[in-house]
């Protein structure tokens, strides 16, 4: 299995579906394209926290630290809320997604997998972001331990925030 998960998802709705799920004041400060594939390194539409309400605007998903060669699109929960280093002045985010795409190794190859809600049409990831540069802010996806659901298709998965807790 991959050692990563949510390697890819979708943004498939309208600000409306964003307005409709969220309990709290939302603000739009560009232009929302829906896009069936985000992949790492890509600008994606994400929710920053305000004091008065969330703001939504693009970020680049991942970040290469100076320590390493690979780029991290994601953050394992239980290391991150506990460093006091790299991930200490990351600030929280939501990535709101109509669903995200894992793949399975199986005996023929790999299987691929849209994973999505049946019920809901925006979920929301929880995240962190930094500014990297003056004009750069980057994002990761926080990941936690794979519910019932998804252990068929691999052991981590995205936090999928209820939106009365945002």
């Amino acid at each position: 299995m991959r050692l990563f998960i949510c390697g890819g998802f979708g943004q498939v709705f309208d600000v409306e579906a964003i307005k409709k799920a969220l309990p709290v004041a939302t603000q739009f400060t560009s232009e929302h394209r829906q896009r069936y594939n985000c992949a790492p390194s890509q600008s994606v539409y994400c929710g920053l926290q305000t004091p008065t309400h969330l703001r939504f605007g693009w970020l680049n998903w991942g970040i290469t630290p100076s320590w390493s060669k690979r780029r991290i699109i994601n953050a394992t929960w239980e290391k991150a809320s506990l460093s006091s280093g790299f991930w200490a002045d990351w600030k929280r985010c939501i990535v709101p997604s109509s669903g995200f795409y894992e793949w399975e190794k199986t005996s023929t190859g790999k299987q691929g997998y849209h994973i999505h809600s049946a019920k809901k049409s925006v979920l929301f990831f929880a995240g962190l972001w930094c500014w990297i540069n003056r004009e750069t802010a980057s994002f990761v996806i926080l990941t936690t331990q794979s519910e019932a659901w998804m252990n068929n298709i691999h052991h981590r998965q995205p936090i999928l925030l209820n939106p009365e807790n945002i």
